[in-house]
């Protein structure tokens, strides 16, 4: 085991972690924030958090048991990550997957620490009607899953 293949592993843990700091701020600040409405020329704003308790092609406001399917597959998911990326793997390779590992455990911290994942940062396209919540682990996914 290579000095730099544990560098990604580590920016993958920390950046879950992050995401763990920033649904913490969200879920005990919130009373206190100040939140900016989805305004028609800004793409992307800090909004009121909303809390999704439900799991794969599934939305709940409360907790149910349909969300231990995607629990326990995040968790598995996390662990192949973190198995994965102790090999020596090609930089981009090493790159994307441990920003795949940062956003799917981020939700899994989010899941087992407070039952339910924080959606902050609002996504609006100006002129729209309607707008989308999610969050940092749900955009490293994005970024990093294709």
């Amino acid at each position: 085991m290579k000095a730099g293949i544990n560098v990604f592993l580590l920016f993958g843990l920390l950046a879950a972690t992050l995401n763990l700091f920033l649904s913490y701020h969200f879920n005990v600040n919130a009373e206190n924030l100040e939140f900016s409405e989805p305004i028609d020329s800004n793409w992307f704003f800090i909004g009121e958090p909303t809390f999704n308790y439900g799991g794969f092609f599934f939305s709940s406001s409360e907790p149910t048991i349909y969300r231990l399917p995607s629990t326990i597959f995040l968790v598995c998911l996390s662990i192949a990550l973190c198995r994965y990326l102790i090999r020596k793997r090609a930089l981009f390779q090493s790159l994307f997957a441990a920003t795949l590992l940062g956003g799917v455990g981020g939700l899994t911290f989010d899941i087992l620490a407070y039952g339910s994942v924080c959606d902050w940062l609002g996504f609006k396209v100006p002129e729209a009607t309607i707008y989308s919540m999610t969050n940092i682990s749900d955009l490293m996914i994005l970024v990093s899953a294709p």
